[in-house]
């Protein structure tokens, strides 16, 4: 798992957990949350893979406001006949494009 709020790849259950943890603490510090999710785009590939891209709007209001836009991947595998997240990608949105001039002194 890559999370918007984490800089590290999250791996296997512990790392799992302990994510879960402090992702419960961040929000209880947080006021409320309000967000919307984009219709996905779907991929399949072959019979037992699929890849979910969409949209995540979030906002967060006082105390420690905070609101983004996050793109999201999740690779999704049919396991036993029920579909699994087998991987979840997100990272924010860039607000606009760095320059590309350097500027002369």
């Amino acid at each position: 798992v890559w999370d918007v709020f984490t800089p590290d790849l999250i791996r296997g259950v512990d790392e799992r957990n302990k994510f879960h943890e402090d992702d419960q603490k961040q929000m209880q510090a947080r006021g409320t949350l309000s967000y919307e999710i984009s219709d996905p785009i779907v991929d399949l590939w072959g019979d037992d893979t699929a890849i979910a891209k969409f949209y995540l709007t979030f906002e967060y209001q006082p105390p420690n406001a905070t609101s983004g836009k996050v793109r999201i991947t999740d690779v999704l595998q049919r396991i036993d006949g029920r579909w699994m997240v087998v991987h979840h990608h997100e990272g924010l949105i860039p607000e606009g494009v760095p320059p590309t001039d350097d500027p002369k002194p």
